[in-house]
C-alpha cells in the first residue's frame, strides 16, 4: 500500500503543469486590454508641484488608434483648451488666444499641462505588437501578487521609448507597472496603475500615476 501511495505520487508530480502564454501572447492580449474601435473618457489629472496641487478636468474621444480629441473642462484657464490627433500630427488649440498651433519636433517632448506627462507620450499610445519585440523575464511579487515581467524594445528606430519594461497582472493581463526608458538605456519615466475597470473586454487603468524620473 505504501509502495502504490509512492507511484502514484511521482506520477502526480510528473504530470505537466499549465503552460504560461508566451510573452508575444501576453503582448497581444494588453493590446486587446487598451485599444479599443472606439473609447470615451472623463478623467481628473492631478499635478504635483512645488507649490502643491492643480486639478485638470477633461473628456476625451478616441477612434481606432489614430484619431483621438480632447477637450479640458476646468480650471476656468484652460476650460476650452483642446488638442486634436490625426495620425502622426497633432494640433493643440488655446481659446484664450484663439490659435491653433501645429506641436512637432522638439515641441512633442514638452510636458502638457505642466505634467510629467508630454505630448510625444499621447502620440505613442499604439500597438504594442506593432512596435516592439517582447522578451519575458523573471517573475516578480509588486503590489502583494505575482507578476509576468516582459521586457520590450523596439522593432524599428524613432520610437519616443526604445526599450520598456512591462509588469503584467496574470489574472488580469493588465500592466500594473511600466518603465520606460531611454536610447541609451537610461530610466526615463514610470508609471504606475494602482486600479482598474472592468470592460466587456478586460480590464482598463482607472487610476495610474506617471512620472518623469529625471526630474
Amino acid at each position: 500500500m505504501r509502495l502504490w501511495a509512492l507511484l502514484f505520487f511521482f506520477c502526480l508530480t510528473g504530470l505537466p503543469l499549465a503552460a504560461e502564454p508566451t510573452a508575444a501572447e501576453i503582448l497581444r492580449r494588453l493590446d486587446q486590454n487598451q485599444l479599443y474601435p472606439t473609447l470615451f473618457i472623463e478623467s481628473t489629472m492631478i499635478i504635483q508641484g512645488r507649490k502643491g496641487q492643480r486639478r485638470l478636468r477633461s473628456q476625451s474621444w478616441s477612434q481606432g488608434r489614430e484619431k483621438s480629441f480632447i477637450r479640458y473642462l476646468s480650471p476656468p484657464r484652460e476650460r476650452g483648451t483642446s488638442m486634436l490627433k490625426l495620425k502622426d500630427q497633432l494640433w493643440l488649440y488655446s481659446p484664450q488666444a484663439d490659435r491653433t498651433i501645429a506641436i512637432a519636433g522638439h515641441m512633442l517632448r514638452q510636458p502638457i499641462m505642466g505634467s510629467d506627462l508630454s505630448y510625444e507620450d499621447m502620440m505613442e499610445r499604439t500597438s504594442l505588437v506593432k512596435n516592439y519585440q517582447a522578451t519575458k523575464l523573471d517573475n516578480e511579487v509588486i503590489q502583494g501578487a505575482g507578476s509576468w515581467v516582459l521586457e520590450l524594445k523596439a522593432k524599428q528606430a524613432g520610437l519616443a521609448y526604445p526599450k520598456q519594461r512591462i509588469w503584467v497582472d496574470p489574472k488580469k493581463i493588465a500592466a500594473t507597472k511600466v518603465e520606460l526608458y531611454g536610447s541609451r538605456g537610461k530610466l526615463l519615466k514610470r508609471v504606475t496603475i494602482q486600479s482598474f475597470i472592468q470592460t466587456p473586454t478586460g480590464w482598463y487603468p482607472s487610476d495610474l500615476t506617471y512620472k518623469d524620473m529625471l526630474k
